[in-house]
């Protein structure tokens, strides 16, 4: 009884030291969510271990009057506390760069990355030879922060400020794992800097991965609306022959693709794609596509159309088959050959649709010498002296076939 006694109270004090320690750093946390001067300084007190709470303090305080001397003299205390400790140390080596103390701040920063494997030393020495101009420390740091990004757009657009080279900073910034260049990739097209963008799609295309075909289209898409049709060809086919999509490579003497609609518009690359407008109903009426218009759709429209692959002087022969309800002669709804890289752009169109049977349609049309890229599409231009139709087309069978 008289040894239980004596073990008895030292386990209740160390209950009620240890309830009393977390309710200081539960006030701690309190009084730097405040983030004055005051409130940080006393956090930092109450927990002289924690670099966050010091680190706030030397930032506000030394914006309220603190010196440089003292606010430096507080994160050393940090480091006595914890050695090592990286928010210290780059707080430290920061402003030692401030002070034009490069020696030193390049000594703290780098014990920074040395106790922490992170990520945030790492792109803060990137950052620090950014500033210095210093290239071989500058790209060491930059691939090294890369390894490990999770959020990189910030490191992509420091790599961009320091060159415009896209294939240096490829070739060195950019780690070769799928994760890092997918992002990289994203990066490039969405941004002034997509027509950088064919080396890392390649590299991305070395291990294919279907994850990779929706941001793979999305850069086929970029070179398809800059009219690069023969670069979006050569993605395409390459996506279809490693079985990225579910349409076959393309050859620019036939086509065009999805031609009989036996999968609904996908609306990327090659395919078909429909304009949304009010007052358009598409749907799927195997074997074909059924297009309605309520009288309420805009008076001029392109409601279906792809890209083609053609080539250039070259005679073709276009044919599809169509049928329609309560489309008057003068309907204004004509299916199209457009060039997109010149002027006049229409080189082939139908007559007006306008048949309740099954009706076949041929074109027969010559694309000019500079012809890149184009376009066939079905277009709805009112006819003067009419209203606005009311009624639908169905369509199937298109095919494209150069004869020459």
């Amino acid at each position: 009884m008289t040894l239980r006694r004596p073990l008895f109270l030292a386990i209740a004090l160390l209950a009620a030291l240890a309830a009393w320690w977390s309710a200081r750093l539960a006030f701690a946390d309190l009084l730097y969510a405040q983030a004055t001067p005051q409130s940080t300084r006393r956090a930092s007190e109450l927990a002289p271990g924690n670099a966050r709470y010091a680190k706030g303090w030397a930032d506000l305080a030394e914006g309220a009057g603190l010196s440089p001397a003292q606010s430096e003299s507080v994160l050393q205390s940090v480091l006595r506390a914890r050695p090592g400790d990286s928010e210290a140390l780059i707080a430290l080596g920061l402003r030692a760069e401030l002070g034009n103390d490069f020696p030193a701040a390049e000594r703290d920063l780098l014990q920074a990355s040395r106790t922490d494997k992170g990520y945030n030393p790492r792109w803060t020495l990137a950052n620090y030879y950014f500033r210095r101009q210093d290239s071989p420390n500058f790209w060491k740091w930059s691939r090294a922060a890369a390894e490990m990004a999770y959020e990189p757009a910030p490191l992509f657009r420091l790599l961009w400020n320091y060159t415009d080279d896209g294939p240096q900073i490829l070739q060195r910034a950019i780690p070769d794992r799928s994760a890092i260049v997918r992002q990289y990739l994203g990066f490039l097209i969405a941004g002034p800097h997509w027509d950088d963008a064919a080396p890392a799609a390649q590299r991305l295309l070395q291990r294919p991965d279907p994850e990779d075909a929706p941001l793979l289209l999305a850069y086929c898409d970029r070179l398809l609306a800059a009219a690069r049709g023969p670069a979006a060809l050569a993605l395409w086919n390459q996506l279809a022959r490693l079985r990225l999509i579910e349409f076959p490579a393309i050859d620019p003497a036939r086509g065009p693709v999805n031609g009989a609609f036996q999968t609904p518009p996908s609306g990327y690359g090659f395919d078909w794609r429909l304009n949304p407008a009010d007052g358009i109903e598409v749907s799927q009426d195997l074997p074909g596509l059924r297009i309605a218009f309520t009288g309420s759709q805009p008076e001029a429209c392109e409601p279906l159309w792809q890209y083609a692959a053609l080539l250039p002087a070259a005679r073709y022969r276009l044919a599809f088959e169509y049928a329609t309800t309560g489309l008057s002669p003068r309907s204004g709804l004509r299916v199209r050959t457009v060039d997109l890289t010149a002027q006049p752009a229409v080189i082939a169109e139908s007559p007006n649709l306008s048949n309740d049977d099954w009706q076949p349609v041929t074109l027969l049309f010559e694309t000019p010498p500079t012809l890149t890229l184009a376009r066939l599409d079905l277009s709805y231009r009112r006819s003067p002296g009419t209203t606005r139709i009311e009624g639908a087309v169905r369509l199937r069978n298109f095919t494209l076939e150069r004869i020459r």
